[in-house]
């Protein structure tokens, strides 16, 4: 029996050293991924700093005519709905007057044009006769479109006498014409001020020359 358990004395250490050489394994270091290199598309690209600043504007009068016969658009209906005990609504013509001014040619400009600093330009209209003409009214210069409000009886307002506790219904319509001009430019670039170029461009102005309301029959208030 002695001998026995000293075999087992001996054996066991050599066991246990055995079962660490196998768990205890050497780390290896990982691969370390490519360095990309920076791709020629991903670089800012430098912002335009030269644009065309205009320097004169002059309309051929020649050109000034009425484009097209008289447009009628249905710019809106609405419905007035009266809880109160008072009477009467108001449709405000400002709401649906406005003039639309677009300055276009057909040359293609590789350098911008300038967006601020342009100088104001006057453009052709219709008076209350119908009649085209120049009457005051100016815009800064930009190519594109801009709106002008309050052209046609800037400021009025028509009355309804709706009772109370009552509702109605509002359509309004607005009739328009466009007048066309031709004018001559001149420009520069910004990079060459004393290089002044020559152009031109054509103004259209689309004009409401009247609006009118129609209303419906008076109803309960629902």
């Amino acid at each position: 029996m002695k001998i026995s358990l000293i075999k087992y004395i001996i054996i066991l250490p050599l066991l246990f050293a055995a079962c660490n050489d196998d768990i205890f394994v050497k780390r290896q270091n990982p691969e370390q991924p490519p360095i990309e290199e920076p791709s020629i598309d991903s670089e800012p690209k430098p912002e335009v700093t030269d644009s065309l600043i205009l320097t004169s504007f002059v309309y051929d009068k020649e050109s000034l005519t009425i484009v097209d016969d008289a447009e009628v658009i249905l710019d809106a209906k609405t419905t007035f709905v009266n809880h109160t005990s008072s009477k009467g609504v108001w449709i405000l013509y400002d709401n649906y007057n406005h003039s639309i001014v677009q300055i276009h040619n057909n040359t293609y400009y590789v350098t911008p044009w300038a967006k601020s600093d342009m100088p104001y330009v006057e453009v052709p209209g219709i008076d209350s006769d119908g009649n085209p003409g120049f009457y005051g009214t100016e815009i800064q210069f930009a190519f594109g479109t801009t709106i002008i409000p309050r052209q046609y009886m800037a400021g009025y307002k028509e009355y309804f006498d709706l009772p109370p506790h009552s509702q109605v219904s509002a359509t309004i319509y607005t009739t328009y014409h466009s007048v066309v001009a031709n004018a001559d430019i001149k420009y520069y670039s910004s990079s060459y001020p004393t290089l002044i170029e020559d152009g031109w461009v054509t103004v259209k102005v689309t004009v409401p020359v009247d609006i009118h309301v129609e209303w419906s029959e008076i109803t309960p208030a629902e």
